[in-house]
């Protein structure tokens, strides 16, 4: 009776503005405050600063040189955000904190599209907003959490096709969905969009028909012609590209960065395949219980009643997580799509906590508590934004790069990098606003230049005779300039 209620009182459209007023104090509202940190946020930025810079939204290009990591969208966003509000950190970060955003309001959808209840699928969407990697990421300009939201549209794109109502116009509506779901995660970072979803949903058509026996062949046919229709986009970029750059290019970017990671060729943050397992503790912290307790609910509830939601759940995180731990290359940012089912699992306890509040308190005082439901979860959206965007601004800081590049412009030379790191390269773009010339020792540099030299370790931080200059501890880089 009590779940009713609260189910009663709550619409979808209210709910969703609700989730966006949050996620705009949760995503948005920080990234005002947070600068880039010197890594792969100046990397990602440089990249599409100099894309918005050359007008070339084809080729992602590191300080002038092709860098064929992942594909161009999330490269082209921020490049179009910087066109708009100009070279800021707030422009840069902005393409995935609107992607966290949209990730909140998509889970909400697929939750309500697998018919369940609007309470529940509101606690799951304020799970994963709140839920800490996520919400550090969405401070983050990187590709993943873009890919995290195309995952998203791929799963509830399935769910539409499958699972929502019978009729023509709802399956082609759900393969359209999912269509563009794998072809903006394609885009994003290549095919690991690929790899995190279709497993999953390929073993979840394979289950039902196995508890139905029977052989759904359009159930199949309709997810391969979704995938071939979504990886046309794809396809296209890369004959782009190769009609631009040559097939080396199209190698690099769809053989070297696609299998190279789960061969092992790829040697960037190389793990044992128990990697991941090791550090399970820190994953979909501070709600790690509720997920523990929402798998074993789904999974009691599967054996009792061959639930076909715990089915799409438990299957959406485990198949895609023995798949990332195989892959050679591994780190625990990649795990990010995986906040979307985890979630949806941990919100599955929501009915039982609310029935054990109401028995141990009470349904008067419980229903007082609902009334003022708004006000707590505002203020809990406050609380998580203050102290995560305060523990991320501080990081930030901690390894800001900008006074290196303000110093280098107030000794009134021309900059020159002396074999730059990734990192360095893209934040001189990002911070010049221009390529930058590069050299590999100092003997080739001229009386006005100053170099920026990076410094990894202690010994390197002699200053060359004739030469004066400066050590950033914190960045690890040297600026260096001829003594007049």
């Amino acid at each position: 009776m009590i779940l009713d209620q609260i189910d009663d009182n709550a619409r979808d459209g209210r709910n969703l503005i609700r989730l966006a007023l949050i996620s705009i104090i949760l995503f948005i509202i920080p990234i005002f405050f947070i600068g880039l940190s010197c890594g792969d946020e100046t990397r990602v930025a440089g990249i599409a600063a100099e894309m918005a810079i050359e007008n070339d939204y084809l080729t992602p290009k590191l300080n002038g040189t092709a860098f064929l990591e992942y594909p161009p969208l999330f490269y082209a966003a921020a490049a179009t955000t910087f066109r708009v509000l100009g070279f800021t950190a707030f422009a840069a970060k902005l393409p995935a904190a609107l992607s966290a955003m949209a990730g909140v309001l998509l889970i909400y959808i697929l939750m309500r599209v697998l018919r369940r209840p609007k309470y529940e699928s509101f606690a799951g969407a304020f799970m994963m907003a709140t839920e800490l990697q996520y919400l550090t990421n969405a401070y983050d300009c990187r590709v993943d959490m873009m890919l995290t939201a195309f995952c998203l549209v791929v799963w509830a794109g399935f769910a539409l096709m499958e699972f929502y109502r019978r009729g023509a116009a709802w399956r082609i509506a759900g393969m359209a969905t999912l269509a563009v779901g794998v072809a903006g995660a394609a885009l994003t970072k290549n095919l690991t969009g690929l790899a995190i979803t279709l497993p999953g949903i390929a073993v979840t058509l394979a289950w039902r028909d196995l508890l139905e026996r029977r052989f759904s062949f359009a159930a199949y046919f309709r997810l391969a012609g979704a995938v071939l229709i979504g990886m046309i986009p794809y396809a296209f970029y890369l004959w782009l590209l190769y009609g631009k750059n040559g097939a080396e290019c199209v190698e690099t970017l769809f053989w070297y960065n696609n299998f190279g990671r789960f061969s092992g060729s790829v040697k960037d943050h190389c793990a044992p395949w128990w990697g991941y397992w090791e550090r399970i503790y820190e994953y979909f912290q501070p709600y790690l219980l509720l997920l523990l307790g929402g798998m074993w609910l789904q999974i009691r509830q599967w054996r009792k009643n061959r639930s076909v939601y715990g089915m799409l759940s438990l299957t959406w995180l485990v198949i895609p997580f023995l798949i990332l731990s195989v892959a050679n290359s591994k780190r625990q940012v990649y795990l990010l799509p995986l906040a979307a089912p985890a979630a949806m699992l941990a919100a599955s306890t929501v009915p039982y906590v609310i029935l054990g509040l109401s028995r141990k308190i009470g349904g008067k005082a419980l229903a007082q508590l609902r009334r003022r439901a708004n006000v707590m979860i505002y203020a809990a959206a406050v609380l998580f934004a203050l102290l995560a965007g305060a523990v991320s601004r501080h990081d930030a800081a901690k390894r800001s790069i900008a006074q290196v590049f303000a110093e280098a412009e107030a000794r009134g030379g021309s900059l020159v990098l002396v074999s730059p790191g990734e990192r360095h390269s893209g934040a001189a773009v990002f911070y010049c606003r221009k390529v930058v010339p590069q050299q590999g020792n100092l003997e080739k540099l001229l009386p006005h230049d100053v170099a920026l030299v990076p410094m990894s370790r202690k010994g390197e931080k002699k200053i060359p005779e004739g030469w004066s200059g400066r050590y950033f501890e914190k960045v690890k880089v040297m600026l260096l300039w001829r003594e007049q």
